[in-house]
């Protein structure tokens, strides 16, 4: 969500979380776009370009969740997401999560309910592109899940693929 009043223009915080050559990609496009940034991987030297950008590390996932509204997670499997998200707690409470973990619908609809019982908004995206395609007005995104994350988030997530949309309310459409 950006707003702009006047000559201010602020644009949401938003934490990524796993930095392999995707997560570093979503990273650097929230930084390009002036977005606060704050990013996590379980390999720490992983953060180094994006945090000489501007990022901002975090040295726990609980602390990065909690450094904003929206948390991107980009990592291998769905379980590793999952077990990624765990470890944050209640700090998952009242934040929008948005899974673009590769994956299958199950395990996409897996993550999402049990997201739904930690009180996160959750919307799981499939990125119909390679790493160095992210940020381009053409990639293409898929979202399925909480329409009102979408809603909310559209002109941050927009950055992630021009083309990017809302095309079901179930999570595991996506990955379909």
């Amino acid at each position: 969500m950006t707003t702009t009043s006047g000559n201010t223009s602020t644009r949401s915080a938003v934490t990524v979380i796993g930095l392999g050559e995707m997560g570093s990609a979503l990273a650097g496009v929230f930084l390009d776009s002036g977005h606060p940034t704050t990013v996590w991987n379980r390999t720490p030297g992983k953060a180094d370009a994006l945090v000489a950008k501007g990022a901002r590390w975090a040295a726990t996932v609980r602390d990065a969740v909690a450094a904003g509204p929206l948390v991107i997670i980009s990592v291998k499997g769905n379980a590793a997401a999952r077990r990624i998200l765990e470890s944050a707690g209640d700090a998952l409470a009242g934040r929008a999560v948005v899974n673009l973990t590769d994956g299958t619908s199950a395990e996409a609809r897996a993550v999402a309910e049990w997201a739904a019982d930690q009180g996160t908004e959750y919307l799981h995206g499939q990125i119909m592109t390679i790493a160095p395609g992210v940020g381009h007005p053409e990639t293409v995104v898929f979202y399925g899940g909480a329409g009102a994350v979408y809603d909310r988030y559209r002109s941050t997530l927009r950055l992630l693929g021009g083309r990017g949309s809302l095309i079901a309310a179930g999570a595991g459409i996506p990955a379909l």
